[in-house]
This record gives C-alpha cells, structure tokens and sequence, in this order.
C-alpha cells in the first residue's frame, strides 16, 4: 500500500512511523519528498529506505513555477499514480487543516489560543460556519486505520483528513475559552469587523506587517469549510479525540512548551 501524505512529509516520516499501530508496518509507505523547480517535472527519481521499520519509496513532489492550491493537487495525485502504480496499490491521503501540540515553530492555529486567552478574541456577529478542521492525534489515528484496512477497501481512492462532524467556530471558541480560564468572548457586528478588516489592509500597505485583522483573516472566519468524509467515516470508524478532549491538550500544550497565559 502506498500512501501520499502531501505537505505532511518528510521529518514526519519517522514521527508517523513511531505511532502507526506495529501490525501496519508490513505495508509500504511513500512519501511525497518536495523538490522546488520552475515548472519543471522531477519524475525519474525514486529512492527506497527504511524509517523505524517501514519501507519508505521517495519519489519527487512537482512544484510549479507559479504555485498554486488546484494546480499541486492535480499535478501531485498524476505523479503519485504514475509512480505508485508501477509498483503497488495505493491510496492518496490529503490533510486538510490540521491542528494541535506538535514541535512546529509556529504552532498551526497558536494564535486562535492566544487571542481567546489574553482576552482579544472577538467573535464576528451570530457567523457560525463549518469547518473542517482536523486535530493531528485523529489525523494519526486515521492514516493508522487507512494502513490497517484491506487493500481492496482503499486502493485508488483519495481521502480528506479532518474531523467528523465538522466543527462549528463559535462553538470552538467556546471550548478554548473555557480550557483557558478566560472572560466569555465578546460579539461585534460584522459590518464593523469589515471596516476594521480594510483598515488593516491599508495598515498592511503602509508597513506594519501582522495587522490583528484584514479582509483575508476576516473571510476565513465567516467562510464555511467542508469536505465529504463518508467514506472516510466507514473506513477509520469513530475518532479517539473529541473536540473538548483535543482543545483541552492542546491548551495545556501550549502552556507548558509556547507560553500560553495561565488560567485566570
């Protein structure tokens, strides 16, 4: 079985290959290893090895010389089933936006938690969207299950990994701010955010490089994110984490390791 793991590549190899249950390791495993060019197609290269008792193929990632989300992922999944089935059954697994304590500098969604713990956070009107979001101990479980299952189950298929249901952002935020310790989150009318987000943007033209929010910022909050996971669902079955569990540690996460305001 062959498994493309997109950006989550790499020196997550070995970091995956320590958690994946023992009973899977029997399976191959590839990596998707980026080699940046200017539109060009690095294909030829394949290298085998082993990482904590996995047999890893490394073939090239294709990076366009003008990147962008649709063309990677249609460029990447040919490259993969090209290579892939060459020389094994394989299934293609894309994470979506995954979150929780791991060593990355930065920490993905950090700043979610920190503005709900000092107390800035501001919640955009009665906004309430879906996102499909996915905490990396479910993602690892997931990949775990996808190595598990028959090869008849997931060859050829490519599968979103995020939690199921999708979560609802107010109703996270919640949940952060309670794991904090900190005041309930404040509401502000979305007509008002809109011009403080332009107010950024000019703020960004003129130099300060973070603005607390922008137009982009503000569309990511207020946009709905959803992927189809049926069939992720009947293969990997109920997730280990719930969203108060996955909140809970990666809070306590980020106190100890990232200086996250204490509670109270």
């Amino acid at each position: 079985m062959v498994i493309g793991i997109g950006k989550y590549n790499g020196d997550m190899g070995e970091w995956l290959a320590n958690r994946v249950p023992r009973s899977a390791r029997r399976y191959r495993a590839a990596l998707l290893s980026g080699v940046a060019g200017w539109g060009r197609l690095f294909s030829t290269y394949i290298r085998r090895e082993w990482v904590a008792g996995v047999d890893v193929w490394r073939c090239p990632l294709w990076v366009p010389s003008k990147p962008s989300g649709t063309k990677r992922i249609i460029k990447g999944e040919l490259l993969v089933r090209q290579a892939a089935d060459s020389f094994a059954p394989w299934v293609i697994v894309r994470p979506t936006s995954i979150w929780g304590p791991w060593s990355d500098v930065p920490v993905p969604y950090e700043r979610f938690f920190t503005l709900i713990a000092k107390n800035l956070y501001v919640h955009p009107g009665r906004r309430n969207p879906l996102k499909s979001f996915g905490y990396v101990g479910n993602m690892v479980y997931q990949i775990g299950r996808i190595l598990e299952a028959p090869v008849e189950r997931v060859n050829g298929k490519t599968l979103w990994l995020c939690d199921y249901p999708p979560l609802r952002v107010r109703h996270c935020a919640d949940e952060i701010q309670r794991a904090v310790g900190a005041r309930p989150i404040r509401t502000a009318p979305l007509p008002l955010l809109r011009v403080a987000a332009a107010a950024g943007d000019a703020a960004r033209m003129l130099g300060w490089q973070n603005p607390p929010l922008t137009r982009f910022r503000l569309n990511n909050m207020i946009t709905e994110m959803v992927y189809e996971t049926s069939e992720l669902e009947s293969i990997v079955g109920p997730l280990p984490f719930s969203e108060k569990e996955s909140v809970a540690i990666t809070g306590d996460w980020l106190r100890n390791h990232n200086g996250l305001p204490k509670e109270g």
